[in-house]
C-alpha cells in the first residue's frame, strides 16, 4: 500500500518476521512506524512525521521536501546553499550551520 499524506510518500508493508505493517516515508531518512492493521500503521507514521519534522526544526537539522528521494548532487549542493543562506539570515551560528550540513551529508 502507497499513499500521500500531508505530501510525503508513506509506504505500507506486510513484516511477516514481527506480524506488523510497517510503514515509512522514503522522504524523511529513519521515519518508520508499525501497528497492527493498516490504519494504525497509517496513523502511526502520520504522528511519526509530525515528530521528525519538529524534532529536525528544533536541532537546526535539514527537512527534506517532500519528493526528494531521487536528488541529485547539484540539487542537493544547491538546496544546502539555500539553507546555509536562510540560515545565517535567520541568525545561526557559523558553527552551528556547519553542524548542521554535517549531519545532513552523513550516509
Amino acid at each position: 500500500m502507497e499513499k500521500m499524506m500531508a505530501k510525503n510518500k508513506i509506504v505500507i508493508t506486510w513484516n511477516e518476521t514481527d506480524g506488523v505493517f510497517i510503514a515509512k516515508t522514503p522522504d524523511l531518512p529513519g521515519c518508520m512506524a508499525h501497528g497492527d492493521t493498516e490504519e494504525s500503521a497509517l496513523r502511526n507514521i502520520e504522528e511519526a512525521i509530525g515528530l521528525w519534522i519538529d524534532t529536525a526544526r528544533n536541532c537546526g537539522d535539514f527537512i527534506p521536501e517532500p519528493g526528494n528521494d531521487d536528488i541529485t548532487t547539484a540539487e542537493f549542493d544547491s538546496l544546502i546553499a539555500k539553507t546555509r543562506q536562510q540560515a545565517a539570515e535567520a541568525g545561526m551560528r557559523e558553527s552551528d550551520i556547519q553542524d548542521a550540513i554535517k549531519r545532513v551529508r552523513k550516509p
